[in-house]
């Protein structure tokens, strides 16, 4: 297991030198995933169970002093922010210079250095007030749009919000095994499946 986390490490090291072998990264990632989970799931709650222990191996996930996973709970934007960061493998990346534009953060915040990331590459754009809002919970849309990002696709112009950011990516299978209603604050068990289910899909 040691083995894998310094194997993963170099990637990632790798990636911020070579952008295109965030992909080698992600299909990585994905294999181990599997490799570690034996997935028998038949229900949501199952489903999201499988889902996050393959995640919290890859160190993606983390979990709470008591051990659990608190996968019922709400997730945070700047829980969700850190999360993509990592799966992109940029968690360690240089973040000098420069400070983040955003009035309701600032550098005592715990992820102060992961959203700096994050809006760096393009994943996150804050609010048309100036904030980022990093301790309100995200919601199903906002979690779809950094995803797709993420990933490298255009945000459909086209449409109306956010049917056209679920429909996309519906389309991509991002969505797979999730029944969200378009506007209801994710858990951190549904994010996890959404970000499994984002780790199949092709960089554009």
């Amino acid at each position: 297991m040691m083995a894998i986390r310094f194997t993963l490490l170099n990637l990632g090291e790798m990636v911020m030198k070579y952008r295109y072998l965030s992909k080698v990264l992600i299909s990585f990632m994905l294999i181990f995933s599997l490799m570690f989970t034996y997935v028998s799931a038949s229900s949501d709650v199952d489903i999201q169970n499988d889902r996050a222990k393959a995640l919290h191996s890859l160190g993606i996930l983390k979990g709470y002093p008591d051990g659990s996973l608190g996968l019922g709970d709400k997730i945070k934007r700047s829980e969700f922010f850190t999360m993509v960061v990592r799966i992109l493998g940029l968690e360690n990346s240089d973040v000098s210079g420069g400070e983040l534009p955003f009035k309701d953060i600032d550098k005592s915040h715990w992820a102060y250095n992961n959203i700096k990331i994050a809006y760096k590459h393009g994943l996150i754009a804050g609010n048309p007030d100036g904030t980022i809002a990093p301790n309100n919970y995200i919601t199903y849309p906002e979690v779809l749009t950094v995803l797709v990002r993420a990933l490298g696709y255009e945000e459909p112009k086209e449409g109306k919000w956010p049917d056209r950011i679920i429909n996309l990516s519906g389309n991509l299978g991002m969505t797979k095994d999730v029944n969200i209603p378009a506007n209801k604050q994710v858990t951190r068990g549904e994010a996890s499946v959404i970000i499994y289910n984002t780790l199949t899909v092709n960089f554009k």
